[in-house]
């Protein structure tokens, strides 16, 4: 069966299914927190429940009201997901980059708690 989202714990009828209404989504997340965005792997943890994004699909990130950005980031931008797992996701600067994998290299944290990944 093809699934677009999440896969479903229980329930199988051999039909396509939209398991996700991802047309619309913010995942906020501690820009400021190593723990959360992780230099050495240039990932984002957006938490297992938060994670409802998908390889390529186009986001805009902010930096939030009194925050400053990651380093290697550009407020109010557009960049493409490459999911890594349940929680952790990268940004590229094109679809086709998200495509090959080709994340955007992070430098430094930003600061503030109120950063956002918007589809």
């Amino acid at each position: 069966m093809a699934y677009i989202g999440r896969i479903p714990a229980t329930g199988e009828n051999n039909a396509f299914r939209i398991l996700d209404d991802i047309s619309s989504h913010t995942a906020t997340f501690n820009g400021s927190s190593a723990s959360v965005v992780s230099l050495a792997n240039d990932t984002i943890d957006v938490g297992g429940t938060d994670n409802r994004f998908i390889t390529g699909q186009r986001v805009t990130y902010s930096k939030g009201s009194g925050g400053t950005v990651i380093t290697g980031l550009t407020d109010n931008t557009v960049y493409y997901v490459i999911r890594e797992d349940d929680t952790k996701i990268k940004l590229a600067t094109s679809s086709a980059n998200a495509a090959s994998g080709t994340a955007i290299n992070l430098t430094a944290l930003g600061g503030g708690t109120s950063h956002t990944v918007n589809v």
